[in-house]
């Protein structure tokens, strides 16, 4: 939690772009998102390209004394991000597995096809959508036996795993 600090999703899709935006949006020809530097060395693809596991330390500059130093680039923030180092002693190994699903929250209510025939034949607002199946007024026929409820059909649990196998540790001979 950091005053200030904005990060939301870009999108609705599970494991998908995030958006961040330190003290709103600070120049408009250099984007909204911070600068991240990882190690002393800017990359692009901001926090998504990072392994978690590997993140010791991130400090954040919002202010404009603290982000003068990187120029424009850093108007809209920057993100220093310190990752993990390797320590003299015995070898280990760690394993990281993790498995995530994901759901829709809420589906939308809306009408099956008995409820849109009833409605086109209430409304009549149109005679071209004319539900009624004789020769004079086919023009856009509806089978009242079929039911799909097409937000059963798109939106369908997310499965994601991710697996982290990370060896640390050693020594060095002289």
């Amino acid at each position: 939690m950091v005053p200030g600090v904005r990060i939301q999703s870009a999108d609705a899709t599970p494991g998908g772009d995030l958006n961040i935006e330190v003290r709103g949006v600070g120049t408009v020809n250099a984007g909204a998102s911070p600068l991240f530097i990882v190690d002393g060395v800017p990359i692009e693809d901001g926090l998504l390209s990072m392994n978690p596991d590997d993140v010791e330390s991130i400090q954040i500059l919002k202010d404009a004394a603290s982000t003068a130093v990187y120029g424009a680039r850093g108007a809209n923030g920057v993100f220093l991000i310190t990752t993990k180092r390797g320590m003299t002693g015995k070898p280990s190994v760690s394993v990281n597995i993790s498995t995530t699903f994901a759901q829709a929250q809420r589906k939308y209510e809306v009408m099956n096809t008995a409820q849109l025939l009833e409605y086109l034949d209430d409304s009549n607002i149109n005679h071209r959508y004319c539900y009624q199946t004789n020769e004079t007024q086919d023009y856009f026929p509806f089978d009242a036996t079929l039911d799909t409820d097409w937000q059963d059909a798109i939106f369908r649990t997310a499965v994601q795993q991710k697996y982290n196998i990370s060896v640390f540790g050693g020594g060095y001979r002289e």
